[in-house]
């Protein structure tokens, strides 16, 4: 598998999406989501930011929220 490919198509994206997308490739999906510090009340929204490779058909999907500024 080539997670670079992976990482450079799904990084930014919403993660219920990339869930979806790396399952209907056949993968085990796992959702891995960073605490913020601070502000945590004001973050709104979750993007996927990191792909990890567990084993050759597991992917751990790193998220993190952040203010949506429209």
């Amino acid at each position: 598998m080539d997670l670079k490919k992976f990482s450079y198509e799904l990084i930014g994206k919403n993660p219920a999406y990339v869930q979806e997308y790396l399952s209907k490739l056949g993968y085990l999906v796992k959702i891995q989501a960073l605490e913020p510090k601070k502000d945590k009340e004001i973050l709104t929204d979750e993007i996927t930011i990191n792909l990890k490779e567990e084993t050759e058909n597991t992917i751990t999907i790193i998220t993190s929220k952040f203010k949506k500024y429209i």
